[in-house]
């Protein structure tokens, strides 16, 4: 997605936004065969830029827990929106729906007015399934999942088999006490770092998590040579290169420059 989806305000989450509006109006069904879909959006991720009235703020809003929530308002109304859209088109009965995060907020939870700390920063993600298929409410499950589970779920719920890494969510017991790992990344003195926890029954327990020691990330950008072929996609080499335009400096050539 580049700016000319969101003009200069250079805001991730109003180019998220634009770009999921414009998927919205133009999906349509294909032929018989099953398509498979994924979105990852930037929002509720700061900088927060949502209005209470769901409006652009003009700026970036303080860290707060109601700019958070009329972030995460925002992009919900627009997923909302996606489900009725599936309605419309007669493919929501059949479809199975994935719902989450990649990881929660520095905001805590909060249940019956009181903030509820985890043992893992940011552990709390949302995983919501809907079945192709299946019918009622919505049922909230305190089952120890992980987001290692999805690609199983997935496969599971396709009747087809692949070797992947966890569990179907729908066969671990609420009950069940179940190791998974977490990893955390942060920046310490100027120098990189990940931790790797493993949580074992609640995340909301503060002794079920314990940590490895830190290993330090290096990372260094391989300055490109001239010649080597650029491809684009999602297992190309192009994000090594480009931001939000080829430009020249010590890195790129100026065969490489592309302006807006």
């Amino acid at each position: 997605m580049t700016p000319l989806l969101a003009g200069s305000s250079g805001f991730a989450s109003l180019r998220e936004k634009a770009f999921f509006n414009d998927y919205l109006q133009n999906i349509f069904v294909g032929d018989s065969q099953p398509a498979y879909h994924f979105l990852h959006l930037w929002p509720p991720h700061p900088p927060y830029i949502t209005r209470s009235d769901g409006r652009y703020a003009g700026r970036a809003l303080p860290n707060t827990r109601d700019n958070y929530r009329n972030e995460a308002r925002g992009i919900l109304a627009l997923f909302v929106k996606l489900l009725e859209r599936l309605k419309e088109l007669r493919l929501y009965d059949s479809s199975l729906i994935v719902l989450h995060g990649d990881h929660g907020s520095q905001i805590l939870p909060v249940v019956d007015g009181k903030p509820v700390d985890t043992c893992v920063p940011r552990v709390a993600a949302l995983l919501t399934v809907k079945l192709p298929g299946s019918t009622g409410g919505l049922t909230v499950s305190s089952a120890p999942t992980s987001i290692l589970d999805i690609a199983t779920t997935v496969m599971t719920a396709a009747g087809a088999e692949g070797r992947f890494p966890g569990r179907s969510i729908f066969e671990i017991e609420s009950t069940e006490i179940r190791t998974r790992p977490f990893v955390t990344y942060r920046t310490t003195g100027g120098e990189q770092e990940l931790t790797r926890h493993w949580i074992q029954g609640s995340i909301f327990n503060p002794t079920a998590c314990f940590a490895d020691e830190p290993v330090a990330v290096q990372t260094r950008r391989a300055p490109y040579e001239y010649g080597t072929p650029i491809t684009f996609g999602l297992v190309g080499n192009a994000d090594n290169y480009n931001r939000l335009r080829w430009r020249y400096d010590s890195t790129f050539p100026t065969r490489l420059r592309r302006n807006r």
